[in-house]
């Protein structure tokens, strides 16, 4: 077999095995939206200003506070609406 066919050979090989190997990205749980005055969101050890588009992981706390509302649509297309002065966690399965 000449040098050519083997590198030939070898390069679809890895190419094949290259196309077993997927990378899943991370789906998140839910997204923020319609976010209006002040409301924050806690994923981890502290409360931060919430943007809408934001991406939530489960747990996530969402806190509405005076005058602030949001809205949460989880990955199953549950929709929750946040009135001021609301939290909301994250969870699964969802409350709809």
């Amino acid at each position: 077999m000449s040098r050519v066919h083997r590198s030939l050979i070898a390069l679809v090989a890895t190419g094949g095995l290259l196309g077993l190997v997927t990378v899943q990205a991370a789906v998140p749980a839910g997204v923020l939206r319609e976010v209006q005055g002040l409301v924050l969101v806690n994923q981890g050890e502290t409360y931060m200003p919430a943007q809408s588009g934001m991406s939530l992981n489960l747990g996530a706390r969402v806190l509405a506070m005076d005058g602030g509302s949001a809205v949460v649509t989880q990955a199953d297309g549950c929709v929750t609406r946040l009135d001021p002065n609301s939290l909301f966690i994250l969870k699964s399965p969802s409350v709809c």
